[in-house]
């Protein structure tokens, strides 16, 4: 199948204007298409992409683990006493 003249959108922030050309249920091919049996004219439509995210974020989430989070602190006495309970927990890596 394939779609004509539509206004993708990939995240972050970033949309062009393209064929798609789907076989089976996998996107083939992105771009301008001689156009084969099946033809859908997206014009002025927005087509996104089916948002599969296939990938984590070991990395970050293990060097999340490496800091404090005090988002959920409500006073500067909580602040500090979180502070200084990580401090200690942490002392042996040399930094807070």
């Amino acid at each position: 199948m394939l779609f004509t003249d539509a206004l993708i959108h990939s995240p972050p922030d970033k949309s062009a204007r393209a064929d798609i050309l789907i076989e089976g249920e996998r996107i083939v091919k992105l771009g301008k298409i001689i156009t084969p049996e099946g033809i859908r004219t997206y014009k002025n439509k927005i087509v996104l992409p089916g948002y599969i995210d296939s990938h984590i974020h070991l990395l970050e989430y293990g060097l999340s683990l490496l800091f404090l989070d005090l988002r959920e602190a409500t006073s500067a006495q909580e602040v500090l006493g979180k502070i200084s309970s990580f401090a200690a927990e942490t002392a042996d890596r040399g930094f807070v």
